[in-house]
């Protein structure tokens, strides 16, 4: 038996609340986005509470309820509104390096198990994240709150291969939809006489919510892997 899709009586700009959530936060409806695997309709929600998260989020249109009083239960149209937050901005001390596993998150886009991505922010000279395969690859530093950034600095080691490695670092201040190229530089690896790269790149800036790396091993498009041994923020 083919089951009856029932849609409830929704749409956008409704205020409406989880059914089953103890904690009552408010969001509206933006769109419709079809259906579930069991045929329930889905809607987008952004929710008020500035905590919840993801926001907005895709919900089941069974488990919301419309908030009484909503003007919309009524029949008239309901101004859409968002509120604006201004970014809560984190400064550290000057000259200080931030602890990036207590404030943000790493994405990458591979590692090698014996050399995973933590190994850049350990701190340990003798210690180094590898990529997990070659060619071009990105490192993001996903800030749990706005940061101020006041410098960057980076150590590479490449003992084995003579290459050309170029570095584009950008960053973002509306939660990693854009970015804002800071700087490109090119350095000559030629081990054994070369093989060491350190930079420390000032940069002012505040309420940074991602910082971008990407790395390319080697210009010429020579099949190399990626390596960082520090990345810090100040």
């Amino acid at each position: 038996m083919r089951r009856a899709l029932v849609v409830k009586r929704f749409r956008p700009g409704d205020l409406v609340i989880r059914r089953h959530r103890l904690l009552k936060t408010q969001g509206t409806v933006l769109r419709f986005d079809g259906t579930d695997e069991n045929g329930t309709s889905r809607a987008w929600v952004r929710w008020n509470h500035a905590d919840t998260l993801p926001n907005p989020s895709l919900e089941a249109v069974d488990e919301l309820e419309l908030v009484n009083g909503d003007p919309t239960s009524r029949g008239q149209p309901m101004l859409r509104k968002e509120i604006l937050r201004t970014p809560r901005t984190v400064s550290t001390p000057p000259g200080s390096t931030m602890d990036i596993a207590a404030v943000a998150a790493v994405l990458v886009t591979s590692e090698d198990p014996t050399h995973p991505i933590d190994l850049a922010f350990d701190g340990q000279g003798a210690s180094r994240w590898i990529s997990g395969e070659s060619g071009e690859q990105t490192v993001i530093v996903a800030f749990d709150a706005a940061q101020s950034i006041r410098a960057v600095h980076l150590e590479v080691d490449e003992p084995d291969v003579a290459r050309t490695q170029e570095l584009d670092l950008s960053l973002s201040t509306d939660g990693g939809r854009t970015y804002r190229h800071l700087l490109r530089q090119e350095y000559n690896f030629s081990p054994p006489d070369s093989s060491h790269e350190t930079e420390r790149w000032s940069i002012v800036a505040d309420g940074v919510t991602h910082l971008r790396l990407r790395i390319k091993p080697d210009k010429g498009g020579k099949p190399c892997r990626a390596t960082l041994t520090t990345l810090a923020v100040e």
